[in-house]
């Protein structure tokens, strides 16, 4: 049976073939081209503000708490660092010195019962990654008593 494209179909269906398969393709490689790019913003969570710190409190010496930092786009590692005007590196929350993928075990710095008493402190802590992209977080640290 003939139709009114007649021998004009199979050379139809290979053209229509080829466009789809051209969209296809960019699409994908624009989708790759946007995850080789890094977004530059860095995410911390728990993200503390200077007026709204996140609060942890500090229960011993082996007391931790977890930092992550992400990047969309970026696939390279972070470092953390104490930023805190005027207190040293063993404040309430210290970061720990090696660069991570996005994950920083925060513990409590020997000089944060003494200094701060009950009264607490709010220590700023700052994430990097490689490209110099950063964002810096406040967290509210004070010891407490496990003893009552």
């Amino acid at each position: 049976m003939r139709t009114a494209y007649g021998p004009r179909l199979p050379l139809l269906l290979l053209v229509v073939s080829f466009a789809f398969a051209g969209c296809a393709s960019s699409s994908v490689s624009n989708k790759a081209a946007v995850v080789a790019n890094p977004s530059g913003i860095v995410v911390l969570t728990p993200m503390g503000t200077a007026d709204k710190p996140v609060s942890r409190y500090i229960l011993g010496p082996t007391t931790t708490f977890t930092l992550a930092a992400s990047e969309e786009g970026y696939a390279g590692t972070f470092t953390a660092q104490n930023v805190t005007p005027g207190m040293t590196s063993n404040s309430c929350w210290v970061a720990p010195p090696q660069s991570s993928t996005g994950i920083f075990l925060l513990t409590p710095g020997s000089v944060c019962e003494v200094a701060t008493g009950a009264s607490g402190f709010t220590e700023q802590i700052k994430v990097s990654d490689a490209n110099g992209n950063a964002a810096t977080t406040f967290v509210y640290g004070r010891w407490v008593d496990s003893s009552n």
